[in-house]
């Protein structure tokens, strides 16, 4: 992945691209950067000014922090189990219990 531009180039850019000297396509061909790239750029730029109903930077941030802490078992927690009726298993008569349903769905007998 390409190291991303300074703060600086990307204003720059976004400024000159407003300006309307060139079009977009060919000032990003100049400024060594793609077309799509600038157009994102100015978008962000929008919405960083209020032009534009989005996620600012830095409500992103917050978003992705939040998510990742979502994510994270709490120290609490164990990792999610998969849950299990404490009743159910081999020695206590669960599978004998759906046996017994499934046959008498059938019109079987016990």
């Amino acid at each position: 992945m390409p190291r991303p531009h300074p703060p600086e180039f990307r204003a720059r850019a976004v400024e000159l691209a407003r300006a309307r000297a060139k079009p977009v396509a060919e000032l990003a061909k100049d400024l060594g950067i793609s077309e799509s790239c600038l157009r994102h750029w100015m978008v962000q730029a929008d919405i960083e000014d209020g032009g534009s109903e989005g996620l600012t930077r830095a409500e992103r941030e917050v978003l992705v922090k939040l998510r990742r802490e979502n994510r994270a078992p709490r120290p609490t927690e164990s990792p999610k189990q998969p849950r299990v009726r404490p009743s159910c298993g081999p020695r206590t008569g669960c599978r004998l219990e759906r046996l017994t349903l499934s046959s008498r769905l059938v019109g079987g007998s016990r």
